[in-house]
C-alpha cells in the first residue's frame, strides 16, 4: 500500500494542523481555568457593608422610589445641592461630578437608610 507524495503531504499538513489546533485549545483552557481560579468570593465584611437593593448605577427617582423618600430629600442626604440636570445623573454620575468617594457615598447613603422615617404605616 503505497501513498502518493500529494496525499502524504496533505495528510502532513492536516496532521500539523491538528496539532497547533489542539495546542491552542489546551492553552486557552488552561488560560480560562486560570482566570476563573484567580475569582474571589467577597469576604463576610464587603457583603455586610452593602446597601440592599441600591446600586451606583441607579438615578435618583430609583433610589427615592425605593426609599420611601423624595428626590429632594436623597440629595440632601447624599449631601449633594442638586443643579439642572442632576435628577438625570445616576449615583455613580453624582459620585464623580461632585468628587465623593465611594466610602463617602456608601456611609452617607447608610445615615440616610438609618434615618429615614419609619413609612410602613400604623
Amino acid at each position: 500500500m503505497k501513498i502518493e507524495g500529494k496525499k502524504k503531504y496533505l495528510i502532513a499538513v492536516l496532521v500539523i494542523a491538528c496539532l497547533l489546533m489542539g495546542g491552542l485549545l489546551v492553552r486557552q483552557s488552561v488560560m480560562l481555568f486560570h482566570g476563573i481560579k484567580q475569582v474571589r468570593l467577597p469576604s463576610h465584611e464587603r457583603r455586610e457593608n452593602r446597601l440592599p437593593g441600591i446600586h451606583s448605577f441607579m438615578h435618583v427617582d430609583e433610589v427615592a422610589k425605593k426609599l420611601g423618600m423624595s428626590e429632594a430629600e436623597v440629595f440632601k442626604g447624599l449631601g449633594i445641592t442638586p443643579r439642572p440636570g442632576d435628577e438625570k445623573l445616576t449615583l455613580h454620575a453624582l459620585r464623580k461630578k461632585y468628587g465623593i468617594t465611594p466610602e463617602e457615598m456608601q456611609s452617607r447613603m447608610q445615615k440616610m437608610i438609618e434615618q429615614r422615617p419609619d413609612r410602613s404605616g400604623p
